[in-house]
């Protein structure tokens, strides 16, 4: 039986160490989750601040908005974090099961240990039992930890698909603002040059007047002749 405790002993803390690893690696990807979202953050706000400072001009037909690099960007990285959290559940759903199996076998080494009839080793066996109920305890937090560590890394994309969101909410925006500006400077310019147009026709009509009427001769020719019907300027 000693040599039974023996051996659960030893995988239990073989256990414990791959968690602990997996906790370790899981803090450091978090962490660059982490820093990744403030990057782009920070990259939101710059977008927002340089729309802010240069709007453009309402006569400005060539304004173009901003790309959608920050978008694709964004949508990569979401995939990227997206493919690190499944394989981080498909480890802890693993590790779970391990888990499990190790409760089962304790449970049936504990049932086994306090129905052993011998007394010999009783005190040495509930020394060992607690060993390993403290072990089977510290695990168990392991466990509550990682998963901890799992909830905020979903709350991290959760955070991640807002800002994507949100980022191609005012990329959408822009672009429409933008097409309605470009539409009312277009019609315009339109109608200033209409008028322009209008006026000088205007004036040449008067001109040919005033000159028609200094050279009556010029005028009788003129008036002989038969007329074209003048188009209306729309």
């Amino acid at each position: 039986m000693s040599s039974s405790s023996s051996s659960l002993t030893d995988l239990l803390q073989k256990l414990y160490g791959t968690i602990a690893n997996l906790k370790y690696n899981h803090e450091n990807e978090l962490g660059k989750l982490t820093k990744r979202i403030s990057e782009l953050e920070d990259e939101n706000k710059r977008l927002h601040a340089l729309h802010e400072q240069h709007p453009h001009s309402i006569f400005d037909i060539d304004y173009i908005p901003a790309d959608s690099s920050v978008a694709d960007h964004l949508r990569k990285d979401l995939a990227k974090a997206q493919e690190q959290i499944n394989a981080l559940q498909a480890t802890l759903n693993e590790k779970c099961s391990e888990y499990e199996d190790m409760k089962s076998k304790y449970n049936l080494q504990l049932f086994m240990n306090k129905n052993n009839i011998g007394e010999q080793n009783s005190s040495s066996d509930s020394s060992k039992t607690k060993d390993l109920e403290m072990k089977f305890k510290q695990v168990k937090e392991q466990i509550d930890q990682f998963d901890q560590c799992h909830y905020e890394s979903e709350e991290q994309i959760r955070l991640l698909k807002q800002i994507l969101f949100n980022n191609e909410s005012q990329q959408s925006k822009t672009s429409s603002q933008s097409f309605s500006v470009k539409q009312a400077d277009l019609s315009q310019q339109t109608n200033y040059v209409e008028s322009l147009l209008n006026k000088q026709q205007e004036k040449i009509l008067n001109k040919l007047e005033e000159l028609l009427n200094q050279n009556p001769e010029l005028s009788q020719s003129i008036m002989t002749k038969p007329r074209k019907g003048r188009k209306k300027r729309l």
